[in-house]
């Protein structure tokens, strides 16, 4: 790495974008060393590098990982006016505090390494001892980090600990799709987790593993029946909040829909929603009467994290 003070790089504009993530199933297990698999959708976040207004931070929020991570390395940052578009202003559900710290995070390595990073070049046992290092960690559990490993990575993300090597798919089943929907309430998910107690995961565990086997079959019948499984068990858990409870019974009596889970902390801020595709604009529409806002469905997922440099100088700062 190069001195603090010694940047390889001039940069006049710099865009660097990520999606939006959803926890499809491996809340609560990530957390025990387990799987997870995230959709990651539009609309995106991006952060803009500009060499104008130096040391202007605009969109990142005072505390947490990402703002962490600038004082950490504030010599390195120090040059470049920083600029994070959240393109739900700050609804919350959907990954912007991931998206500050791994678009920080990229940054990051693109200036120290001096050279261009992807989705396939960026390390995950780096990215997540970073990441951990800038967490304010109270509870008994530490944030798992694969939402930051689903951003990064795009698409259908599945990734477990032990294999160390995540992969992305596009929407395996034909004759089933999805919605998620803005459940209309907000937990902040490192607030949660100070507070969360131990549990059993051996159930989610088995589950998901289910769960995966019919991704990979593409046997919709066995994910469907897998995916209510999950929510059920969060449920059983104590991980479920009274006014997703709620929701998730009235979402779950129209006649298209095939499987309902609350995703995230809780599964307060964003409800999933399994449907026969030949019926989804009858939902949509129902949705619509219902007041129920859709934020995505499969048509929407997106790739992992993006680079766009618009000029370049190669000038070293002193």
């Amino acid at each position: 790495m190069l001195p603090k003070n010694e940047l390889p790089f001039k940069i006049v504009l710099l865009q660097l974008s990520t999606p939006s993530k959803t926890f499809l199933l491996g809340e609560y297990l990530a957390l025990c060393g387990g799987a997870s698999l995230i959709v990651n959708t539009e609309a995106r976040f991006s952060l803009t590098v500009k060499s104008q207004s130096p040391g202007e931070i605009i969109g990142i929020s005072s505390q947490g990982p990402a703002r962490q991570l600038l004082q950490t390395h504030a010599a390195l940052f120090k040059p470049f006016k920083l600029n994070f578009t959240d393109p739900y202003a700050k609804a919350g559900g959907l990954g912007a505090s991931s998206a500050q710290f791994l678009l920080c995070y990229a940054l990051h390595e693109y200036v120290s390494r001096g050279s261009i990073l992807s989705a396939n070049t960026i390390e995950i046992d780096r990215l997540l001892q970073h990441y951990h290092s800038c967490c304010d960690i109270v509870g008994k559990y530490k944030p798992s980090g694969h939402d930051l490993i689903a951003q990064l990575k795009g698409d259908l993300c599945y990734f477990h600990p032990r294999e160390n090597k995540p992969e992305s798919y596009a929407w395996p089943f034909k004759e089933i799709g999805f919605y998620l929907l803005r459940s209309g309430t907000k937990i902040a998910t490192h607030e949660h987790l100070a507070q969360l107690q131990p549990f059993d995961a051996h159930d989610l565990n088995i589950c998901m593993q289910q769960a995966m086997q019919a991704f990979h079959d593409q046997d919709p019948l066995n994910f469907i029946v897998a995916v209510n499984q999950y929510g059920q068990l969060l449920q059983q858990l104590g991980f479920v909040s009274v006014h997703t409870q709620a929701l998730l019974r009235t979402i779950h009596s129209h006649k298209a829909v095939r499987a309902t889970k609350g995703c995230g902390a809780l599964g307060a801020d964003i409800i999933l929603v399994l449907i026969d595709k030949n019926k989804k604009s009858d939902f949509a529409d129902h949705a619509d009467q219902q007041g129920w806002v859709i934020i995505a469905d499969e048509s929407h997922i997106s790739s992992g994290l993006s680079f766009i440099i618009e000029e370049q100088g190669y000038e070293m700062a002193g």
